[in-house]
């Protein structure tokens, strides 16, 4: 790499604030099709234009010695699309799936959703290390309890593999049960990586906007189980 790419890469991934600036002039290139890979060209534009992601992959921290990862392929992708500012035909990436991906298929379509989950898998486990929980409770309060109960169940998911990737893409949910006879709260923690949300019915024309479908996904609802409603 030379020194002025390298001052390049320094300058577009200082921090997600002055990256957001050079969004109106860089990344606008595209990858070619090479046969059925709309979906595989669809994930790296959706993830190059992710900010965190982006960054991380650009200023190699991640590098380990002269060891090849998963993740030398997104960093030649992402140097030439957002660096060099260069449209790439990525055949040298479309080859590396073979080697990272034993469940992808040389040739064959694809749902980039699966496409996705499989690559940031494969990039969280080649940097995972193995954490420990420090945090304790403060008191014996409702809320210190819930929280305390809810970063044990986060851990024991992502505590032995964890890398940057989990912040930024994998997160944990605490749906909260109330029985309406006996007033008992009952909470389930569910971790995810993603949220099938619902698409409403939208009234004049209106605009739907994500913040609607995530709080209609999030929305009270009655559990009704052998025709009793909870």
């Amino acid at each position: 790499m030379t020194e002025k790419e390298t001052n390049n890469i320094d300058l577009i991934a200082k921090t997600e604030h002055d990256f957001f600036k050079r969004l109106k002039v860089r990344g606008k290139n595209g990858l070619s099709n090479l046969g059925n890979t709309c979906y595989v060209n669809s994930t790296l534009q959706c993830l190059g234009h992710c900010p965190s992601f982006l960054t991380h992959i650009l200023c190699q921290k991640w590098k380990k010695d002269d060891k090849n990862l998963f993740h030398d392929e997104f960093y030649l992708i992402y140097k030439a699309l957002w660096v060099n500012d260069k449209s790439v035909i990525p055949a040298r990436y479309i080859k590396s799936l073979n080697i990272y991906l034993t469940a992808w298929e040389t040739g064959e379509q694809s749902d980039m959703h699966e496409f996705l989950l499989q690559c940031l898998d494969n990039l969280n486990r080649e940097i995972s290390v193995k954490l420990s929980i420090k945090d304790k409770l403060i008191s014996d309060s409702t809320y210190n309890k819930l929280t305390n109960r809810a970063n044990e169940t986060w851990f024991n998911m992502v505590g032995n593999e964890y890398s940057p990737l989990i912040s930024m893409f994998y997160g944990q949910i605490i749906n909260q049960i109330i029985c309406k006879k006996c007033k008992k709260i009952y909470h389930n923690y569910e971790p995810f990586s993603a949220l099938m949300l619902p698409i409403p019915k939208i009234e004049n024309n209106d605009n739907l906007r994500l913040s609607t479908c995530i709080k209609d996904y999030f929305k009270e609802e009655n559990l009704n189980i052998n025709g009793n409603n909870w």
